[in-house]
């Protein structure tokens, strides 16, 4: 998507679809526009329990922030809870999002009870600072466990990730 000049801008649980095949899509696209690789824009839009802290604040972003809420997401897939406090409003989550050891806090907390996969995966896209998050193809070898081209990934059947989402958490 974003190889296309694609941006989404809500990434949440809602709009992933996951095949019989293990195949994930993004669906909605209601919020996306068309952005080029080195552009930036400037709406406050998006869901925000899902927000990147760049858009919260009300600052120029980039294709960054869908990297962010997807590392909310896979949080809340792989403990079962939201990372952060909900809050009512942008401003509300901006002022969450000052402090960014506080941040950096509240997403590590539960880091040692997950697969390490996960952690890393975390920590790549989880950056307080939107140019420290992976490149997508980056993300995507790291969702999938191995270090594979998209091509070898489609062939090989059902990702390794959905084995270590489905299987029992340790207590």
């Amino acid at each position: 998507m974003h190889n296309v000049g694609i941006i989404h801008r809500d990434i949440k649980l809602k709009n992933v679809m996951i095949s019989e095949g293990g195949d994930l899509q993004i669906c909605d696209f209601g919020l996306a526009k068309w952005l080029g690789r080195r552009e930036f824009t400037g709406t406050i839009c998006g869901t925000l329990a899902y927000m990147a802290p760049e858009i919260a604040r009300g600052e120029k972003y980039c294709h960054a922030v869908d990297f962010w809420s997807l590392g909310v997401l896979v949080y809340d897939l792989a403990f079962l809870r939201h990372p952060f406090p909900k809050v009512s409003d942008h401003e509300s989550l901006a002022r969450l999002f000052d402090d960014e050891k506080r941040v950096v806090e509240a997403v590590m907390q539960e880091r040692r009870h997950s697969d390490e996969r996960i952690n890393h995966l975390l920590e790549s896209l989880l950056q307080y600072n939107p140019f420290e998050r992976e490149a997508s193809r980056e993300v995507i070898a790291q969702l999938y466990g191995e270090l594979y081209s998209t091509d070898q990934l489609l062939v090989e059947g059902r990702p390794s990730f959905l084995e270590t989402l489905s299987s029992p958490r340790k207590q």
